[in-house]
Formats: C-alpha cells, structure tokens, sequence
C-alpha cells in the first residue's frame, strides 16, 4: 500500500508536476483568499489564464486514488488549451501517446541545466558534467507553433513508468538533436567568434554534451577556448589567446555575461559562469 501525502506534501508534490507540463514561459502562482488555496496560470505575459483549480479539491481527489502525475497532465492540457486556442488542440488522449516510450524517443531532447536547481532537476534524470555546476535534463517536445513550444521534462516517475533508463534517452535525444543540426555562425564577421545553436534555435547549449564537436571546435579555435552561455538555447564561444591570462578575461566576459541574463527570460538563464575547453584533457572546465 502506498503512503498517503499529507496536504502540504501533496501541494509541493502535485505544483512541481504541473510545472514539467506546461509551456516553458508560464508560471504558477498559488493563491488563498484566507480559506482555499488555487493554483493560478500566468502564461508569462503576466496574463491569469482561468480556470484556476483548488488545491483542496486536486487532494481529495488524490485521496480518493487519482494518481498525482495523470492529474497534473489532465491540468496542463486544458491550461494549453485555454491559453492557445488558435494553436494545436492537445486532448487527454494526445497526452496518453505523449507519454508513451516510443514517442519520447522520437522528440526527446537535451537541455541543459544548473544542477543546483531542484525546480528542474530535482525529480529528474540528469548528467552532470563533471568539474561543473552543469548537467542535462531531459525535455520531450510535445508541438511547436509560432514560436512557441510545449514540451515537459522527463521525471524519474515517467522515466521509470517508460522502462526507459538514462542512456536509453541520451541516446535518443543526441540523434534527435543530431536530426536538428547545429548551427555555428561568426559575430559580427569575426570568425574566431562563434554562436552556436540549433537550426530550431532550441536547446543548443546541448552542444556542451557533444564531445566530437567540442573537438572539432578546438580544431576551428586552434585551441582552447572559452565556452559563454547565453542561455539554455545558445552559446558563444572565443579562442584563448596564448600569453594571455585566462582568468582575467574570463571575468570580463563573465560580467558581459551576467548582463545578458539581466534582460533575459528566467527560465532561458542556465548560468552566469564562463567556462574553458581543454583540449589536451577533452573537459570543460568551470573558470570563473
């Protein structure tokens, strides 16, 4: 028989399983008018998309035997719905095939990740690059449309409800974002200054778990090289000047860093650090 969450352990465990299934940009705010506490949906605009749904009602249904993650998803589909109408009609029945092994192989995909932070990776499948505070997560992606783009990250529970192991879905997700391509393009008409993303310009700092093609960046830098993230969908990379003092710039480009993530989505932000690859030792290193 399993253990019955009390209410204040279901309202962490039921609002962090929301919060894998609904559109990266969005929020939730929980809400109490002294009595009931509802989730409400803010789609990131700052815009409350109703319904909003009692907390106390989500637990008696818990209670009753409705699993937590199924509920979650029934949530997320009418919160998609009601925010994109005029944008793909997601029914409970498209999410059932969404969570079926053979569909998050073929639309998994690498984002990367503070391992610090437990919203995103503290139920989820992850691998840490070593040296750093980096890891990847696991996204399925569920449609995207006018620039917008539903996907959910893979839990432990979902992983495990699948049989599918971590491997099984770095696997996949390397040859799918393979599929994508990388694109690498110089800033500015420097050539020895590249920004590299996907060609959907989604999750491209999954690059950093591409060992050949950090490789082949080293070839093109002659070198080491800085490694800049400007989020979780790019990144920039600069070749070290020999005689140069690494450290040094690196704390110029970590403030120019930092000034980016100011003006950036915060769910876009992965990290204000810089980062060097080694080529003799192949790793990444966090410098400042």
């Amino acid at each position: 028989m399993k253990n019955i969450l009390n209410y204040e352990e279901f309202k962490g465990e039921f609002v962090s399983a929301l919060y894998v299934h609904i559109p990266d940009e969005a929020k939730l705010i929980v809400n109490t008018d002294g009595v009931n506490e509802s989730v409400v949906y803010d789609d990131g605009n700052g815009n409350i998309v109703k319904p909003s749904y009692k907390l106390k009602t989500a637990y008696r249904m818990y209670k009753n035997g409705y699993d937590l993650e199924k509920m979650a998803l029934s949530i997320a589909d009418e919160l998609y719905r009601a925010t994109f109408s005029a944008g793909c009609n997601v029914t409970k029945e498209l999410y059932d095939k969404f969570l079926s092994k053979e569909y998050m192989l073929e639309n998994i995909v690498i984002q990367m990740a503070d391992k610090n932070y437990k919203e995103q990776t503290g139920k989820a499948p992850h691998i840490d690059i070593p040296g750093t505070h980096l890891c990847a997560i696991f996204r399925v992606i569920i449609d995207r449309k006018d620039g917008q783009t539903l996907s959910f990250i893979v839990t432990k529970r979902l992983m495990e409800n699948t049989g599918l192991t971590v491997m099984d879905m770095y696997m996949a997700a390397m040859k799918n974002l393979l599929n994508d391509g990388f694109a690498m393009e110089s800033i500015s008409g420097q050539k020895d200054m590249l920004e590299i993303s996907t060609n959907s310009e989604m999750y491209g700092a999954s690059v950093l778990m591409f060992p050949d093609i950090l490789d082949q960046l080293a070839d093109k830098m002659e070198g080491d090289y800085f490694i800049l993230p400007l989020s979780v969908h790019e990144l920039i990379v600069i070749p070290i000047t020999v005689g140069d003092d690494p450290y040094i710039f690196a704390k110029i480009l970590k403030a120019m860093v930092m000034d980016v993530n100011k003006n950036a989505n915060e769910n876009d932000i992965l990290s204000e650090s810089v980062f060097i690859y080694n080529e003799k030792e192949k790793r990444i290193i966090e410098i400042v």
